[in-house]
């Protein structure tokens, strides 16, 4: 804003995650409502629908907000692993070793599951990095089970190639006592894209992404037991291959909105039409 003024040009700014919602980080919301109505601010970026009606709420002109999702390189995924067709055995979550990731949520799920018979085990991959105090945390905790397997971070590549191998991905977000709060974590589109069916929760705009028995499935967040229950309804689509399709293919038609060259389409028809008022 500051150099916009002083150049006497134009700007526009993004936030979605801990920008908005990390309490003693975070732009208040006057500051985002006196920026957004700035007369030289022309766009605010944001990544979901949650995200544009706190912006909304906040005071930010709704003309000057564009949904643009965060991006999905889809050159950079391996090719999709073919579906089995059983049941679910290996559920993979990942992220960094942070509360907002959910990760304990996703153990209970999985406990609970394995309570009713069904044989899952659990990948959590970059939760445990023992570089971080809570990954050190959650890693000590893990080893109770044989049926988690935790480590710290991987190499991009080797994360997606779990990810194409793994039955499904689970994102159990939560929010953190901070604030702290996930806005559509990448790995969903990619999960989605690599034909992989996901179990998410409600938090952020994670909901414009995965819509509940349609192209994945939503639960609360934080609450174990409604994510188990999620992952046994998925565990009973897995075994017709008809619905798994259906399932896999809407996934697969949404998550192409958060393609790199579907996302830069948006923003720059957004940009010319907001620069052309000028």
């Amino acid at each position: 804003r500051h150099i916009a003024e002083a150049l006497e040009v134009p700007f526009g700014f993004s936030a979605h995650a801990a920008d908005l919602w990390l309490r003693g980080n975070r732009l208040e919301p006057e500051e985002l409502g006196a920026l957004g109505q700035h007369p030289l601010c022309k766009t605010v970026a944001v990544i979901g629908s949650r995200h544009r009606d706190y912006m909304v709420w906040c005071g930010v002109p709704e003309e000057k907000i564009i949904v643009t999702p965060n991006c999905v390189a889809r050159s950079h995924l391996p090719p999709p692993v073919p579906r089995s067709g059983k049941s679910l055995r290996t559920v993979v979550t990942v992220g960094r070793p942070v509360a907002k990731k959910g990760y304990y949520t996703a153990v209970d799920a999985v406990r609970m599951l394995r309570l009713r018979g069904l044989a899952v085990e659990l990948e959590v991959i970059g939760g445990a990095d023992t570089s971080a105090p809570q990954g050190q945390a959650f890693a000590e905790y893990a080893r109770q089970f044989d049926f988690v397997r935790a480590e710290g971070m991987l190499p991009n590549h080797e994360v997606l190639e779990r990810i194409a191998r793994a039955d499904a991905l689970v994102a159990s977000c939560m929010v953190a006592e901070n604030g702290d709060s996930d806005g559509i974590p990448t790995v969903l589109p990619e999960a989605m894209l690599l034909r992989v069916p996901v179990v998410a929760t409600d938090v952020g705009s994670i909901s414009d992404l995965v819509v509940d028995r349609e192209t994945g499935f939503l639960c609360r967040a934080g609450d174990a037991a409604a994510l188990a229950q999620k992952l046994n309804e998925l565990n009973t689509v897995v075994q017709d291959r008809g619905p798994l399709e259906n399932l896999l293919e809407a996934a697969a038609r949404r998550a192409g909105r958060h393609d790199v060259a579907a996302s830069i389409n948006v923003l720059v028809a957004h940009l010319e039409k907001a620069l052309g008022r000028i």
